[in-house]
């Protein structure tokens, strides 16, 4: 036990420090001005590459383990797992958050992945603490999430504007998954994977239309 304790500390710490560093290297605004238009082209496009970079590994992650708690939990036969889905409130991307092609804005459309993503923490919070069967997917999923709403707030001229989380909505949440049985745990954990990759393939398409 102490071996693996060991070797996911060591992944967590390699992994933690390159996406620092990714973050930190990135540009935190484009510059407006005219004369400064070919760095501002510069600044998307870079922006536009770690975000969707960092988006892809989690994406891949999500993929592994997903199939990883079908195979250990036999719930995704048959479309079981749909009808657990009444409880859960994931965020969406809807017509007024700014990020379809329709109403494309970017700022509007930067609060709204920003601040969707951050109402997926408790989730992912949820599945770190619980999740056993692959604690070094779960904490790397975790480790490349908060690194990318690091990347999207730099980006974002209003970032004072992002909404938190409710503390009281949080607890409510986070008391409710604590209550849960072993099956209800599980489910969770596969719908809020599922869900939270809808989410970034929406999120892609909509960086690349910044």
């Amino acid at each position: 036990m102490s071996s693996l304790s060991t070797s996911i500390f060591s992944s967590l710490a390699f992994s933690l420090g390159l996406l620092l560093g990714m973050a930190t290297a990135l540009p935190i605004h484009e510059t407006t001005s005219a004369s400064s238009h070919g760095d501002a082209t510069l600044s998307t496009t870079a922006f536009s590459s770690k975000t969707e970079g960092s988006i892809r590994y989690i994406l891949g992650k999500i993929s592994e383990l997903k199939q990883e708690i079908c195979e250990n939990h036999s719930m995704c036969r048959n479309g079981m797992v749909a009808l657990e889905d009444n409880n859960l409130n994931f965020p969406q991307i809807t017509e007024d958050g700014g990020c379809l092609p329709s109403g494309f804005n970017k700022e509007t459309c930067l609060n709204t992945i920003t601040t969707s993503l951050s109402e997926y923490q408790p989730y992912l919070n949820y599945l770190q603490e619980n999740y056993n069967l692959n604690e070094r997917t779960a904490i790397d999923i975790q480790t490349y999430f908060k690194v990318l709403i690091r990347i999207l707030k730099q980006m974002e001229n209003n970032a004072d504007e992002i909404t938190t989380p409710n503390p009281v909505k949080y607890d409510t949440l986070s008391k409710m998954l604590r209550s849960q049985n072993n099956w209800q745990m599980n489910t969770t954990f596969y719908l809020t994977l599922q869900s939270l990759e809808r989410f970034l393939q929406y999120t892609v398409r909509a960086i690349r239309m910044m």
